[in-house]
C-alpha cells in the first residue's frame, strides 16, 4: 500500500479499490475537492474555511475541522470555544518596536505588509491580497526565512514542508 501522508499530516490513509482513501479521526471531516484553509485558532483571526485570503488553483484532498472546530498547536481539532484568546500587542496597548522582534530570524519592520503572509503556505498558494489592509510596524521574518503560522517563530525556508522534495533544498 502506498500512503502519501505528507498531503494530510493529521490523518491517515487506507487502500480502498486501489485508490487512497484518507480516513479522518476526532473533529474531522473529509473534503474530496477542499479549500486551502482549515480553521486554525492561531490564524482565527485573520481567515478561516470559509473567509481564506489563498485563491484555490486545485482540490485538496485532506481532513479539514468539522464547523465550530479549529486545528490547536497540536493539530488537534478542538472546539473553537477552547482556542487560546489571541491578542496582539497593539490591542493590549504594548507598542510594537525593536525590542518586540525578540525571535531568531526576525527583524522590526515599519511598514511590515500581512498579504501574503510571511508563512511556508506562501510558497505554493495564491492569495488576493486586494483588499489586504495597510503596512503597519512590526515584526518580519529575515530574508530566507518563514513561519510555518501566523504565530510561529522564523524557520528557514528550506525547513518548511512544502519545500521538503525541492532540489533546491537537498
Amino acid at each position: 500500500m502506498k500512503c502519501l501522508l505528507y498531503l494530510c499530516l493529521w490523518c491517515y490513509c487506507v487502500l480502498v479499490s486501489s485508490s487512497i482513501v484518507l480516513i479522518c479521526n476526532g473533529g474531522h471531516e473529509y473534503y474530496e475537492c477542499g479549500g486551502a484553509c482549515d480553521n486554525v485558532c492561531a490564524d482565527l483571526h485573520i481567515q478561516n474555511k470559509t473567509n481564506c485570503p489563498i485563491i484555490n488553483i486545485r482540490c485538496n484532498d485532506k481532513c479539514y475541522c468539522e464547523d465550530g472546530y479549529a486545528r490547536d498547536v497540536n493539530g488537534k481539532c478542538i472546539p473553537i470555544k477552547d482556542c487560546p484568546k489571541i491578542r496582539s500587542r497593539r490591542s493590549i496597548g504594548i507598542p510594537v518596536d525593536k525590542k518586540c522582534c525578540t525571535g531568531p530570524n526576525e527583524h522590526y519592520d515599519e511598514e511590515k505588509v500581512s498579504c501574503p503572509p510571511e508563512t511556508c503556505i506562501s510558497l505554493v498558494a495564491k492569495f488576493s491580497c486586494i483588499d489586504s489592509p495597510p503596512p503597519s510596524p512590526g515584526c518580519s521574518c529575515n530574508s530566507g526565512y518563514l513561519r510555518l503560522n501566523l504565530t510561529s517563530p522564523c524557520i528557514p525556508i528550506c525547513d518548511c514542508p512544502q519545500m521538503q522534495h525541492s532540489p533546491d533544498c537537498q
